[in-house]
């Protein structure tokens, strides 16, 4: 009952004072029934939730979720509270009893409160280290604000973590001042390091455009060339990559040799046919300047074929084929692995280790009724005819069968 009310929101405001009590159960335990409870108070009567979560802050996961997590509209901050302020600063000050999506969720209701809650700067500045990719964005939303004394402070601090190599620190310092140059230094160490972060990475030295026009050697040897991995991974980077690549630099002739490098290498991998989908959408539309508008018509990313991705699966808008992965290639309709022997699903896209994505059976008309056989003790279930007599004549009003009536 409190999640359907937590999904009617503000509409539920007569359900509040039902829910208060519930909510204020157990403040100083862990408690399930007034987490759920606060939860769905939060959604519906935010300033009759604000001193429960206050009170709560550590022990209602799901309360605080619902405060500042996905539920909560983008462009919509929870209600500020000095009281709700003061005890997600308490909470800041032992970082290392944070664990799960609590520190982003809290320093994402930080962030979204601005200036009012630049008191809790220090607080922040403390947790920079520990957890800079949730507490940099939120130190950079709250001194954008804030008096210029504060801003200076913030603008210190985020510069000498860049300066260590936070990557985080360092794009919360270009959003709050414009400061690109430590981005490009701490982008530069990233692309070379390669690991986890390098698409985050090339997404941002994409958004700087010709600013980070000093990475462009450094994007050209993170490509993996035509000997590189056929895995998707592999391919997706790539594809960022060279789409990094045109954004910074326009350089036609190299983006076209690392699609034409996707593309060969997909070819290779029956299950890469997303990631060829993804670099054929890469783009070939004027909006980007059209890096693909530039290989021939014959490569499998050309003109007439670059925006044939942009579908939303393996077939074009217009039903179209996409050419590339071997079923495609070969006009094979594409299929789903059923079973451990995928060469076999493809050898067979008819068999029964495999189903056809683009074919789905048509529901019979009609169920046809399972016969009895001759044998069967009661009968085979239709009347026995002479070959020369014609079937009866249904009565009026009565239901005709195909085989004739049934037999009780």
């Amino acid at each position: 009952m409190a999640s359907l009310l937590g999904r009617l929101g503000t509409a539920a405001a007569a359900a509040a004072d039902v829910l208060a009590p519930l909510a204020g159960g157990n403040p100083n335990q862990t408690d399930d029934h007034a987490d759920r409870a606060l939860a769905a108070l939060v959604l519906v009567a935010p300033a009759q939730a604000s001193p429960f979560l206050a009170s709560g802050l550590g022990r209602r996961p799901r309360a605080l979720d619902a405060a500042a997590g996905f539920l909560r509209p983008a462009d919509s901050a929870f209600l500020y509270d000095g009281e709700l302020l003061g005890a997600i600063r308490h909470r800041l000050l032992r970082p290392e009893a944070l664990s799960g999506n609590e520190p982003g969720l809290l320093t994402s209701l930080l962030g979204g409160w601005g200036a009012r809650a630049a008191s809790a700067l220090p607080e922040l500045y403390e947790a920079l280290v520990r957890f800079p990719g949730q507490v940099a964005p939120a130190i950079a939303a709250i001194a954008l604000d804030s008096a210029p004394v504060e801003r200076a402070e913030a603008v210190t601090v985020l510069r000498a973590a860049a300066g260590e190599g936070s990557l985080p620190a360092a794009k919360a310092l270009y959003d709050l001042v414009g400061e690109h140059e430590p981005l490009v230094l701490c982008l530069d160490r990233v692309l070379r390091s390669g690991g986890r972060r390098l698409r985050e990475a090339v997404g941002t030295v994409g958004a700087l455009g010709p600013r980070a026009a000093a990475l462009a050697p450094v994007l050209r040897e993170a490509l993996s060339g035509p000997d590189g991995e056929t895995a998707t991974p592999a391919l997706d980077a790539d594809t960022a990559l060279a789409e990094a690549l045109w954004h910074v630099t326009e350089d036609a002739a190299a983006v076209v040799a690392a699609l034409d490098s996707v593309f060969a290498r997909a070819e290779q991998n029956s299950w890469s046919q997303w990631s060829a989908v993804r670099a054929r959408s890469y783009d070939g539309t004027p909006r980007r300047g059209g890096a693909a508008a530039h290989l021939p018509p014959e490569s499998p990313a050309g003109p007439s074929r670059a925006g044939a991705g942009r579908g939303a699966g393996p077939h074009g808008r217009d039903g179209t084929r996409l050419a590339g992965p071997r079923g495609a290639r070969l006009g094979r309709p594409a299929v789903r692995r059923t079973g451990s022997r995928p060469d076999r699903c493809l050898r067979r896209p008819g068999g029964p280790r495999c189903r056809r994505l683009d074919h789905r059976p048509p529901a019979p008309a009609v169920r046809p009724r399972r016969r009895r056989r001759a044998d069967h003790p009661l009968g085979s279930g239709r009347p026995h005819h002479s070959p020369g007599r014609s079937l009866p004549e249904p009565r009026p009003g009565t239901r005709h069968h195909l085989h004739g009536p049934r037999s009780h």
